[in-house]
């Protein structure tokens, strides 16, 4: 009798773990829609899962000895770590922005509160106050610029052949100059690796700048502070402090391997002032590499003298690195003077200075 007139409450009660999965589901298909950036849907389609899990959640903290309830509940934690799942799998999408990205981890920390540290250790000053959260970011942009760069295959494939012909010392046909392949794709690796490492980096630091030291902080402070003797790990440094190194020996060891190939002087002058590009661009956040040409210079001469005995090829690329320096630096000064204006003051000057005694 009690449950024929409750009936309606038990099945509402029964379809919450169903409106959980759709709206999940429903937020999931909308962001996807998106194109990486997160809509008005599945913001509100999100915020709709997790009351929904906050009321079931309440549930079983009234009702702790029931069975139905328990039931609903271990439902939706499942349907919650699916949640998860999909926001971690959109910070691999490649299209995402800033903004989407920020929703994206904000989600992540009412989700799954024991990735971020603020949750767990209250420590103001202390370690870097990402969680894991930063690693977790660092480590989904890093999948997918290794898919972007994976796209190049084909034209790796092309530099792998010059690769065998250079080390077996066969000649290139006639239409082909040596490493033209070669050239083609370190071209385009280095303007995938450029942007997309700025975006990652610039991204990580505007999602978490408790990361970063605090301007006129002191290095010692944090050591003046009691931490807890319980964990000797702790605390924990930021994700961002070996990720640019990461990167940086990614890019080194790819040129290591295939920039041997290219054995026109211009060509390889004109990698590596791109190289040097890509330097000033995350010399912007605090990664410039520039000066670590020099230790490629020697990997290539070293490559060349070991394929060819004679002294000419040696000669050749002796000092390639210094040229490429103080051309980069000619080109770079050239472009601050078009930038601050300084060229159109000084065509403009002699004009009024002949016009003065006409007056």
């Amino acid at each position: 009798m009690l449950l024929s007139r409750n009936v309606d409450r038990v099945a509402d009660v029964l379809d919450l773990p169903t409106l959980l999965s759709s709206a999940i589901s429903s937020s999931t298909a909308a962001a996807h829609a998106a194109a990486g950036a997160s809509s008005v849907t599945s913001n509100a389609n999100y915020a709709s899962a997790l009351d929904l899990h906050a009321h079931i959640r309440r549930l079983h903290t009234l009702y702790p000895d029931s069975q139905l309830v328990s039931s609903l509940a271990g439902q939706a934690e499942q349907e919650m770590k699916t949640m998860t799942t999909n926001l971690i799998a959109s910070l691999h999408a490649q299209g995402i922005k800033l903004a989407g990205a920020m929703r994206t981890i904000g989600w992540l920390r009412r989700v799954a509160p024991e990735l971020d540290e603020a949750w767990s250790i209250k420590q103001t000053g202390i370690g870097s106050g990402e969680g894991s959260l930063g690693a977790l970011f660092l480590v989904c942009r890093l999948g997918c610029l290794e898919s972007m760069l994976g796209a190049l295959d084909p034209l790796r494939e092309l530099a792998d052949q010059e690769t065998e012909r250079r080390l077996g010392n066969t000649k290139t046909d006639g239409g082909w100059s040596a490493g033209q392949q070669t050239e083609k794709y370190l071209k385009k690796y280095l303007e995938v690796f450029r942007e997309q490492s700025f975006a990652v980096i610039s991204m990580y630091k505007s999602i978490f700048p408790s990361a970063l030291p605090a301007p006129g902080q002191d290095d010692a402070a944090p050591a003046v502070k009691p931490v807890a003797e319980s964990n000797s790990l702790q605390p924990i440094p930021s994700a961002l402090a070996t990720f640019p190194l990461h990167l940086v020996e990614m890019l080194f060891d790819t040129l290591r391997e295939y920039l041997p190939n290219v054995s026109d002087r211009s060509a390889r002058d004109s990698l590596l002032t791109q190289v040097l590009y890509c330097a000033g661009s995350l010399g912007r956040l605090g990664g410039d590499f520039s000066m670590m040409i020099a230790l490629l210079e020697e990997d290539l001469k070293a490559e060349l003298g070991h394929q060819d005995n004679t002294t000419t090829e040696q000669r050749q690329t002796e000092e390639e690195w210094v040229d490429v320096m103080k051309k980069h630096r000619v080109q770079a000064s050239r472009l601050e003077l078009l930038a601050s204006g300084v060229g159109t003051g000084r065509t403009s000057s002699p004009v009024e200075r002949a016009a003065s005694p006409l007056k």
